[in-house]
């Protein structure tokens, strides 16, 4: 099912582009009832809490080997590694971090799909629960959050005026698919983690925690230009620039 002359299908494929206004040579029209809210504040918010949950990453991945050495030191000793505390426990802590980050994610997000609905109401993709839901709903998490990211930021782009580059929509499918390996790999670290058994490493496999540091790392380095990106079409547009 299509909006009038841009058509949009309801099961778009996880790659598929956004709709593009621009290439039917108008640009978006919808209520204006309500001014845009600027998204810049949530945006800066996000990439601190990313910064530190890549941070936690690092450090997982380098205090990996040291605790390996302790447990093994512990087992020779015969004493029990379960009760060995190390530095790569403390790091553990940076999973505290994980709800808010989700819940300022979801808020950066919803606020960028309100904005693009205040422009095109019939050319988001995605409802306003999927914001928030969409990042934990198995199977429609691996597409639906960028749908929502992609329809907010190419429809709020298209309404500001041109001059500024720095919020000027750009290809988003690398940032997506680093985003799911290093979540498909963080998935398996702590899959390993609460299945250890008698392992007398505790579940920790260095070679894993230095992958998803890596990936982690590449994925935020590509989300970063998208939340910048994105904020800046989205406060342009709420200042009337």
């Amino acid at each position: 099912m299509g909006y009038g002359p841009y058509a949009v299908p309801t099961q778009a494929r996880p790659g598929d582009p956004p709709p593009s206004y621009a290439a039917q040579g108008q640009a978006p029209a919808g209520s204006w009832a309500a001014r845009p809210r600027e998204n810049h504040g949530l945006g800066i918010t996000l990439l601190v809490l990313g910064s530190l949950m890549v941070l936690g990453d690092i450090l997982g991945a380098v205090t990996a080997p040291g605790a390996v050495a302790a447990y093994d030191a512990a087992v020779a000793e015969g004493r029990d590694p379960a009760q060995v505390v190390t530095a790569h426990d403390a790091v553990g802590l940076f999973a505290l971090l994980l709800v808010p980050t989700w819940i300022v994610g979801s808020l950066w997000l919803s606020r960028a799909r309100e904005n693009a609905v205040l422009i095109a109401p019939h050319r988001v993709r995605r409802s306003a629960v999927w914001a928030w839901l969409g990042w934990l709903v198995p199977v429609v998490l691996l597409w639906f959050p960028k749908q929502i990211v992609d329809d907010s930021w190419f429809i709020t782009s298209s309404a500001v005026r041109a001059g500024d580059p720095r919020g000027r929509y750009r290809d988003t499918r690398l940032w997506w698919g680093l985003w799911l390996v290093s979540g498909a790999l963080s998935n398996v670290v702590w899959q390993v983690a609460i299945q250890n058994g008698d392992d007398p490493h505790q579940g920790i496999v260095p070679g894993l925690e230095v992958a998803v540091a890596i990936v982690g790392a590449l994925a935020f380095a590509a989300w970063v230009p998208v939340v910048r990106g994105l904020s800046q079409a989205q406060t342009d547009l709420a200042h009337g620039r």
